[in-house]
Formats: structure tokens, sequence, C-alpha cells
């Protein structure tokens, strides 16, 4: 095992511990909004805490701008399961904004709304995942192979620790 995982460990250990220790209130409207979101799209609630956890650290606040190769940003991220900026036009027709996504429970269900479209079009629920980060609308293949496999291994290292504490 590398320092660098032994860190990232670490640092998942305390998000979580946190999690657990935050005001009895917020802790379980935000663990109902995961399960409501999982209910409604059939995903593991555990699964949508370990992309939340590896996407934003549970920051529901979190914003990530998205930079092209040059430097130049192009889309960014938003709130507990980043949702990205590419997805607003769609999610307008819908009555949801930017404003709105940063809401918890907005986030979370909204994100639960694209891994179900993802898990329909991929059909393979951890293939789905990757693809809920890397996006590889040209892109080179084997770069974007290499970046979403990185991240299944993060959501994954997060879901079985998760798992096995079951915060919620």
């Amino acid at each position: 095992m590398t320092v660098s995982h032994l860190f990232r460990m670490a640092r998942t250990t305390v998000l979580a511990a946190l999690l657990l220790m935050a005001p009895a209130i917020c802790r379980a409207d935000v663990a109902q909004c995961f399960r409501d979101a999982a209910t409604t799209y059939q995903i593991d609630p555990y699964l949508l805490l370990a992309i939340a956890q590896t996407e934003s650290g549970l920051h529901p606040d979190s914003i990530n701008i998205n930079r092209t190769s040059s430097g130049r940003a192009a889309s960014f991220d938003m709130g507990l399961m980043q949702i990205n900026s590419g997805w607003l036009p769609q999610l307008q027709k819908y009555g949801i904004s930017r404003t709105t996504l940063i809401d918890p429970c907005t986030n979370i269900r909204v994100g639960a709304w694209i891994l179900a479209g993802l898990i329909q079009r991929h059909g393979h629920v951890w293939e789905s995942i990757g693809a809920y980060n890397a996006s590889c609308n040209g892109k080179n293949q084997a770069m974007c192979r290499k970046l979403r496999d990185r991240y299944i291994r993060k959501v994954a290292t997060h879901y079985e620790w998760i798992r096995q504490r079951r915060p919620f």
C-alpha cells in the first residue's frame, strides 16, 4: 500500500466520520435524499453516497471549473454530485437551474437521474459510473478508458468502506 493510498483512505475515513457526526436533523435529511433518489432510480443509496464522496468530498457547495488543455474554462461542476453545467439546458426543461442545483437533495436526485440514464445506455453499472465522470466525446479512447477505470476504482473504494459502515 502506497503512502498516497493510505492518505486517501485516511481522508475518506475523516470525511465519513464528519458525515456521521453531523447534526442528526441534517444527516437524516441528506440521508433521506440519498434513499429517495435511490428508490426512484433503483440505484443502491450507498453507491450514490460513494459517488458524492468521490466527486465533492461530501461538500454540497463544491464548485469545480473544468479547463481545456489550453487552460480556458470549458464547463463547471456543482454540488454534492458535481453536476456538470453541460446538463443545464436539459435540466431547465424540468425547472432545475444552476441555483436549485445547490440544494443537496436536488443535486442528489439529478445525479441519480444522470446515472440511471447512463445505466440504461451502457447496461453495466460500473461502466456507467466511469461514464458519469468521464464523457468520451472527442477523446482518445485509450485515455478515456484510463480515466474511467481510475474513477471506478475510487468510487469502488468509497463504496466498500461505506457499505461496511452502513451510515444510514
